[in-house]
């Protein structure tokens, strides 16, 4: 006998619950069928409508996408762009549901800090943890990550935002390339050319020397004396056979392509680039916390090796060419930490002036994408509370106005049961955490509650979660 499902009822049928069950099947995913109706959650609770998109950037930004770093002036319809969990921080491509091109008149406000210069309208959202002062009568730093106009830090509503790292891509996914064939294209990337077909490594230095005898090479060399006024040790040179996908991997010669970096799992991207500082970089201060610096020769280069650490999960940045030492031609360096540093901008980084300019910027259904000044920092800017709002606004009644689900907790009143359609609060992480889901109740069974909401598996759905992950049950005061 199947197993039957404990429905509590409620005094009355819910005037929000048949429009909540209407929205069953719309998906946060691209696609103009549905964005309309995405972009009536958003305004519910606070984000953008039709007509006020707070995505708008300046030309000069550029945003990661599949074909690498591009800037948005020149950015393509129908090109794929990185999208960022909101809950997790993990980074993947996506279709965007739009991409925006307008001319603006108007404040323009312009975030100022080192390696980080990013202008842009000032509805723009920033994605972090806000140090709010007086937003809805609350005097408090609000830990969890929220989407809040940029403006607020120039208006004194807001006094600084952390905005969190990159997560990388996802972990485990299948990996067609071995772990030495990865070293062994850092070795050539770093140091190694093409000569007959096969693969040649020079070096000189001891720990290179022993690396590369690790990897298995077909033939070594040991020149017996020192060539050339720069050298002062004898090389040995390594003979390796070429793997298969070495061809595919670069978009031109030792510039990574973008789809290969893509193919990468964060475990992969980080000993892939750790590999090429061991042969070509330095690390500034302490091994283990210290800032690795990466010098190339050529932007492509180094704008690839940028992408591949956002897909590494690292904080990182570029900075304009300088001359170094002995070289005679200008080089690009990238920077990047082991740590998951947030970015901290706080009001005094912030300004505002006059402009009259053309903006871009995309939409995306995760509400967060990968931008960039042409030199400088990698950052996450700017979904589960806003489909809760706009179901309690179709019926009339006020929801909370916030994205944030646990802003639930303050709304309506408490019940000690739950009842079918009332609001339910889960927590994310963890009970302490300030990271939530919210949506509504529809059935308990088996130490499940069964709950109907927004961005479940990118869709309206109904779908379970541990009763023991329940926070509150609200419903409406009178």
């Amino acid at each position: 006998m199947p197993e039957s499902v404990r429905l509590v009822p409620p005094p009355l049928v819910p005037t929000w619950l048949p429009w909540a069950l209407g929205e069953v099947g719309v998906r946060e995913v691209a696609g103009a069928k549905d964005e309309p109706q995405i972009r009536q959650y958003h305004a519910a609770a606070g984000g953008p409508t039709a007509d006020e998109v707070p995505w708008c950037l300046t030309g000069d930004a550029e945003i990661l996408t599949a074909q690498g770093w591009v800037p948005f002036a020149r950015l393509e319809d129908g090109t794929q762009v990185a999208q960022v969990d909101p809950g997790t921080l993990v980074v993947g491509l996506t279709n965007p549901l739009a991409v925006i091109r307008r001319d603006y008149e108007g404040p323009l406000l312009t975030v100022e800090r080192r390696s980080l210069r990013l202008s842009m309208d000032p509805r723009h959202r920033l994605f972090g943890a806000w140090k709010q002062v007086d937003r809805r009568a609350f005097v408090q730093t609000w830990p969890d990550w929220e989407l809040f106009p940029a403006g607020d830090l120039t208006t004194g509503q807001a006094s600084e935002v952390s905005i969190p790292a990159i997560g990388g891509t996802a972990q485990g996914r299948p990996a067609p390339y071995s772990d030495r064939d990865l070293r062994l294209f850092a070795a050539f990337l770093a140091d190694g050319c093409i000569h007959r077909g096969r693969i040649d490594v020079q070096v000189s230095r001891d720990d290179k020397i022993d690396m590369l005898a690790s990897y298995e090479p077909a033939h070594r060399y040991d020149a017996p004396r020192a060539y050339g006024p720069r050298s002062r040790r004898p090389l040995t040179t390594f003979t390796f056979d070429v793997p298969s996908w070495f061809d595919a991997a670069q978009q031109s010669y030792k510039v990574l392509d973008p789809a290969f970096v893509w193919s990468l799992d964060r475990r992969q991207a980080r000993l892939l680039l750790d590999a090429v500082l061991a042969f070509d970089g330095t690390i500034a201060g302490s091994p283990e916390f210290g800032q690795r610096v990466l010098g190339q020769a050529s932007k492509e280069r180094i704008d690839a090796f940028h992408h591949l650490a956002v897909v590494a999960g690292y904080p990182s940045l570029t900075r304009e060419p300088r001359r170094l030492g002995e070289f005679d031609s200008e080089v690009f360096t990238l920077g990047y930490s082991p740590r998951p540093r947030p970015t901290r901008i706080v009001a005094d980084q912030v300004s505002t002036a006059f402009a009259k300019t053309r903006l871009y910027c995309v939409t995306v259904s995760s509400g967060l994408i990968v931008v960039r000044p042409p030199f400088g920092q990698a950052v996450i800017v700017g979904n589960c509370s806003a489909f809760v709002n706009w179901v309690m606004v179709q019926a009339g009644n006020l929801g909370t106005g916030a994205k944030r689900a646990r802003s639930w907790l303050a709304w309506g009143k408490a019940l000690a049961e739950p009842v079918l359609g009332c609001v339910v609060v889960l927590w994310r992480e963890t009970p302490e955490s300030p990271k939530g889901h919210v949506g509504f109740f529809v059935a308990a069974r088996n130490g499940k509650v069964f709950v109907l909401g927004g961005n479940q598996g990118n869709e309206v759905s109904v779908r379970a979660y541990p009763a023991s992950r329940v926070l509150a049950y609200r419903w409406p005061k009178p």
